[in-house]
């Protein structure tokens, strides 16, 4: 466990919430941009931050394939993710299951997908983050100092 690379179950998230935004907004994403039978690179910046999207069309012997990537990328934290598809009756059905990968700042990552809070700490438990560990990033989730006084380690603890 590395407290800057999302462990298995926080990646599981991560996947269900970009498949959940993807899905929410496939109308906005028509043309060059999320398209699995248009091949190529897509990049746009906004406010700092980058969005990519790669698109591999492969054709082996009857079989087209496409393995789309996202990439976001902001300057505390990277969200890498993964669709693949086989064209089937005309249209491009997924094929495989999801795969993200998410590096950096994880709280602010987790604010920018939209993850709940409880949902977020809870998946740092299942990929084996100790207590100390979730008690410092619940804190950096509130926007708080470390504190080295009781009357404040005392208000802290009671928002936590």
């Amino acid at each position: 466990m590395h407290s800057r690379i999302a462990g298995p179950t926080l990646k599981a998230l991560v996947a269900a919430s970009m498949a959940r935004l993807l899905i929410q907004k496939a109308e906005a994403f028509s043309g060059a941009i999320g398209d699995p039978a248009r091949p190529g690179v897509y990049r746009e910046e906004v406010d700092g931050v980058t969005l990519t999207t790669t698109n591999f069309v492969n054709v082996v012997e009857d079989d087209v394939e496409s393995r789309l990537t996202w990439e976001i990328a902001h300057p505390l934290w990277t969200l890498r993710f993964s669709e693949r598809r086989m064209l089937e009756s005309g249209s491009f059905e997924k094929a495989a299951p999801y795969s993200a990968a998410l590096e950096g700042d994880l709280i602010d990552a987790a604010r920018f997908l939209g993850l709940p809070r409880e949902l977020f700490f809870g998946a740092l438990r299942a990929d084996g983050w100790t207590a100390a560990q979730i008690a410092i990033e619940r804190l950096r989730w509130l926007d708080l100092p470390y504190a080295r006084s009781g009357s404040t380690l005392n208000v802290i603890l009671r928002l936590l």
